[in-house]
């Protein structure tokens, strides 16, 4: 492929805004649904927001804007879900590939409703919405979190998009997020 040929291809795949059809709306949905049925409980350490569902679909959405067309198949989100089971699975497996459940744990839901809802509340105690590592873990141990790995745990934070990353050890509290915690 020659460039010029690449830029008017990418240039072209811009324009395209696929719909979702009937038959992926169907399947994402199923998805969507039993995934939080079987682990958004009370007491689940894993969770998948609307954020995820959101990706999942301009995920499925890019792949038909890729093959140039206007409407996104079920086989377009039959192979999107295949990626997200794929990295749930990765999230979960430690290095032998064994998968370990307990490493979904360093922070299940109710510690992240906690720790979000008391870095909210320090938010609008001192109206800032940045804090530096050590702010946060000055509030986790205030609250009295007890995270094996609280890097690991912010991590966790930033990917469900609570918090976001603007500098070296510095975050922001996403707007809203006491609300999806």
């Amino acid at each position: 492929l020659t460039s010029n040929f690449f830029r008017k291809y990418i240039s072209y795949a811009r324009s395209i805004h696929p719909v979702l059809s009937i038959g992926a709306k169907a399947i994402i949905q199923e998805f969507y649904l039993n995934i939080r049925k079987c682990i958004n409980g009370e007491n689940s350490s894993i969770s998948v927001t609307t954020r995820q569902l959101g990706s999942i679909i301009r995920l499925c959405e890019a792949k038909a804007r890729c093959e140039l067309r206007e409407e996104v198949t079920k086989e377009d989100a039959m192979d999107v879900l295949d990626i997200f089971r794929a990295s749930m699975i990765d999230m979960l497996c430690e290095e032998q590939g064994h998968i370990d459940i307990s490493r979904s744990s360093k922070g299940g839901v109710k510690d992240i409703r906690r720790f979000v809802s008391a870095l909210t509340v320090e938010g609008k105690r001192s109206n800032k919405t940045e804090f530096h590592m050590t702010e946060m873990l000055t509030i986790a141990e205030r609250i009295g979190l007890a995270i094996p790995s609280f890097d690991e745990f912010v991590e966790k934070l930033n990917h469900q998009g609570f918090i976001l990353k603007k500098g070296r050890n510095i975050w922001q509290i996403q707007s809203g997020t006491s609300s999806q915690a």
